[in-house]
């Protein structure tokens, strides 16, 4: 479907009010949600007036943040927002290495095959142990290169491969996603239904992981195709969405218990 609700205007201010009456989880992912988009991965962060906003959310509400980075990256740029859990390489790090022997095997095989395959040709490979970045920002002919990318991704023996912002991410075809990752911190934390918002087709695991009436999906950006129902504009709508959040638990706006 395309994503051309958008969750801010007036007419659907009741769908998220519904929800804010039950216990929701509000889940986000970081990068083009939180942080805005940066030439550079590393030079990502969050704006202050977002950062104040989203921890009055987490006060207020159950909420992670799921992202395909490394969980680290999320501690060293979320220090003091409160969140619940932060949750990183698409649901593989709930904590920092966490377990999944094989996993990590599998993908270091799989960043060798990519480094001969891909190396040079500006695209660098990103080996997050439980996931592989692909970079092609920086290659000459990045259509090219992207073409390079995923005729070497399609030689990889039990892998799923998703695009991102100016990388492929690359990630067991069989294991976790965002998805998984969602629905296992709702159950964790108690929560009857989630919102969650995104903004590339590495977050639509976590779009189409439940029905419309425990999930309400939010995709940042236009999408020609999208399992979110619902759409913030640009990057910079988050902190409005995050007021609204704030506001229909204000005092008389009461959760169920």
């Amino acid at each position: 479907m395309s994503t051309s609700r958008n969750i801010l205007s007036p007419e659907y201010h009741s769908v998220l009010a519904a929800f804010a009456q039950r216990r929701p989880l509000v889940a986000l992912d970081f990068d083009g949600v939180l942080a805005p988009l940066v030439p550079a991965p590393e030079l990502a962060s969050v704006p202050v007036t977002t950062r104040r906003l989203a921890h009055r959310v987490s006060s207020l509400y159950p909420s992670v943040v799921i992202s395909g980075r490394w969980r680290s990256q999320l501690v060293d740029r979320l220090p003091d927002v409160g969140f619940a859990r932060l949750i990183g390489n698409f649901g593989y790090q709930p904590r920092d290495h966490a377990g999944h022997p094989e996993v990590k095997a599998m993908v270091h095989r799989w960043a060798s095959v990519l480094t001969e395959a891909c190396g040079d040709h500006g695209i660098t490979i990103e080996d997050k142990l439980f996931s592989l970045a692909v970079h092609y920002r920086h290659a000459r002919n990045r259509r090219e290169a992207r073409a390079r990318i995923l005729k070497a991704v399609q030689t990889l023996e039990g892998a799923r491969w998703l695009n991102g912002t100016l990388a492929i991410s690359v990630l067991p075809a069989s294991g976790m996603h965002k998805g998984t990752a969602l629905q296992s911190a709702r159950k964790a934390l108690g929560c009857d239904c989630a919102i969650y918002v995104g903004d590339d087709d590495t977050d639509e695991d976590a779009f189409g992981s439940d029905t419309p009436e425990r999930l309400i999906a939010i995709r940042v950006g236009r999408a020609a195709h999208s399992q979110a129902p619902y759409r913030l504009h640009h990057q910079a709508d988050i902190d409005a969405f995050l007021r609204m959040l704030v506001g229909l638990r204000a005092p008389g706006s009461r959760p169920q218990a």
